[in-house]
């Protein structure tokens, strides 16, 4: 059998609603209606996913306090889209400008605290120091050096 015939899928009928694997006649099996292979509820695309995650970044690594932590919540879930008065609020609170916030190309973990202060140092290292930092750095990440 193909995997699609082993999907399941709800009737479509408001009286049945049986949820089923799909039949070779591709019909419900209490009502014998067609079913409707399609996914009904297509999932909606999370609007601003950037700022959702730069916000959700800001307030674990910077402890930023917002008044209305449900906004918050609604916004880092993708839940509400959040309005240029929200965004100036988290801007302001978090110490970043707007421009940062709103900008898709800025990566979100440029905003952390150690690379800020690491970011002067690694331009004055040679390749070697470099590489041997960032050999010891997967080594902590990997939990090999305690």
């Amino acid at each position: 059998m193909s995997t699609q015939s082993r999907a399941v899928v709800r009737c479509g009928f408001s009286r049945c609603r049986l949820n089923q694997f799909v039949t070779r006649n591709q019909r419900c099996r209490r009502c014998t209606r067609p079913l409707s292979l399609a996914d009904p509820t297509p999932e909606k695309p999370k609007f601003g996913f950037h700022i959702a995650m730069k916000i959700a970044y800001l307030r674990q690594h910077r402890r930023v306090k917002f008044r209305n932590r449900m906004t918050l919540w609604a916004i880092e879930n993708g839940k509400k889209i959040p309005s240029l008065v929200t965004l100036e609020q988290v801007a302001d609170a978090s110490g970043v400008g707007m421009k940062t916030l709103l900008d898709d190309s800025f990566p979100v973990f440029l905003l952390d605290p150690l690379t800020l202060a690491v970011q002067p140092l690694v331009k004055s290292l040679n390749l070697e120091a470099r590489e041997s930092i960032l050999k010891t750095l997967k080594a902590l990440a990997n939990g090999r050096i305690k």
